[in-house]
C-alpha cells in the first residue's frame, strides 16, 4: 500500500534526486571512463552514450623487446556499455570520428581504433574473446598473449584495439569511445496483456517495463486496456521517451521523468496500476 501510494503520486510531485554519484551520470554519458565503483546504464529508446572500461592491456606486458614494436603499442580493452542486449548500434564514435561500419554490423573502424560489439550471454574469460587487431581481422585473447579475467554474463561490451603510434606522433591518446544505439527490447502492450518482445520507446511501455522489471509487479496488478490506450495515445502525439539511466537510480524520479515525456499519471486504483494520458484539447488544437 505504501509503495502504491508513493508512485501514484509520483506524478503529481517534484523530481528525487537519485542517490548519490548516479545523478552525475547525465554529464558524464559520453566520456568513456574507468570505474570500480559505478553502476552499469540501462538504456531505453534511441541515446548517444559510453561505456566503462572494464578491463585493459597493452603490448608493453607482452613483448618487452622494443626492436620489435619501437615505442609504438597496441591497446586492448572491454567496455561495458549496459547490462542488457542492445537491439542496434546505429554508429560509433572515436573521439569526434566517425567510424566505418564493417562485417555484419558488430565491427567498426578508423585508421587507428578497431572495435568489435558483443553481447556476452553467458561469463566468458578475456582470453576466449575475440578482439580485433586489424580491419576484417579477428584474433583470441589467447593468441594475443593478454592477460586474463571473468567477464560476466548479461552485458554489452565493445571489444576494441587501438594502436599508439608515437614514431610518427600519430594517435598517441586513447580515444574516446561514443556509441549512438538503441537500447532495450521491452514487451509491447496489446489490451489485455503484454505482446512480443521489441524494440519500444513509447513512454507507457517504458512505464511499464518498469513497473514489472524494478519493482516485480505482476501482470495481474496491471490495468492493461489503460495502458494501451496510452500507448496509443503516445503513438498519436508521436511522443517518445529516450533515457539513460542507473539500477540504483531512484526508481520513482526515474518513472517521474518517463511520465513527463507525455503527460501521464500513474495510479492505483481498484487493485490495479492504470496509466493515463492528459491528450485535453483546446480550440480544437491537441495541447
Amino acid at each position: 500500500a505504501l509503495v502504491g501510494s508513493s508512485l501514484a503520486g509520483s506524478a503529481f510531485s517534484p523530481d528525487l534526486g537519485d542517490m548519490s554519484g548516479t545523478d552525475s551520470y547525465a554529464g558524464l554519458k559520453l566520456q568513456t571512463q574507468k570505474s570500480n565503483t559505478s553502476a552499469v546504464p540501462i538504456i531505453y529508446g534511441q541515446n548517444r552514450f559510453a561505456g566503462n572500461i572494464v578491463y585493459q592491456d597493452t603490448s608493453s606486458n607482452i613483448n618487452t623487446d622494443s626492436t620489435t614494436n619501437g615505442y609504438n603499442r597496441d591497446y586492448w580493452a572491454v567496455i561495458v556499455l549496459c547490462d542488457h542486449q542492445i537491439t542496434e548500434f546505429e554508429s560509433i564514435y572515436m573521439n569526434e570520428d566517425k567510424a566505418y561500419i564493417g562485417v555484419d554490423d558488430v565491427e567498426f573502424y578508423t585508421a587507428f581504433c578497431h572495435v568489435n560489439t558483443l553481447y556476452v550471454d553467458e561469463a566468458i574469460e578475456v582470453k576466449d574473446m575475440m578482439f580485433p587487431t586489424d580491419q576484417h581481422v579477428v584474433k583470441s585473447g589467447y593468441e594475443l598473449g593478454i592477460r586474463n579475467t571473468v567477464i560476466p554474463q548479461g552485458v554489452h561490451v565493445l571489444l576494441v584495439h587501438q594502436v599508439f603510434d608515437i614514431e610518427e606522433n600519430k594517435n598517441v591518446a586513447l580515444a574516446n569511445l561514443s556509441v549512438i544505439a538503441k537500447g532495450k527490447k521491452i514487451s509491447t502492450i496489446e489490451a489485455t496483456a503484454t505482446g512480443s518482445i521489441e524494440y519500444s520507446n513509447n513512454p507507457a511501455e517504458i512505464t511499464l517495463d518498469l513497473l514489472s522489471t524494478t519493482l516485480n509487479v505482476g501482470s495481474d496488478d496491471i490495468d492493461f486496456e489503460s495502458f494501451n490506450q496510452a500507448k496509443n495515445d503516445c503513438a498519436a502525439n508521436e511522443w517518445a521517451c529516450n533515457i539513460v539511466y542507473f539500477q540504483r537510480s531512484n526508481i520513482q524520479s526515474v518513472i517521474s521523468d518517463v511520465l513527463a515525456t507525455c503527460r501521464g499519471q500513474l495510479v492505483h486504483s481498484d487493485s490495479k496500476w492504470k496509466l493515463k494520458i492528459d491528450t485535453k484539447e483546446k480550440d480544437n488544437v491537441r495541447i
